[in-house]
């Protein structure tokens, strides 16, 4: 059993619910972002496709 699915199984003992990532957020294109933005620490990571 991996390391996961025994935190699953201590932390929620009556499973985990799944939902489609369309279903738990709002995915919306934003606006470019340039280098002098950006943050070496922060909330969430920025990925850009080049």
């Amino acid at each position: 059993m991996s390391r996961i699915e025994e935190m699953i199984r201590e932390l929620c003992p009556e499973g985990v619910e799944y939902k489609e990532l369309k279903n738990a957020t709002t995915i919306t294109r934003g606006v470019r972002v340039v280098k002098s933005q950006l943050h070496s620490i922060g909330s969430y990571p920025v990925y850009q496709k080049c």
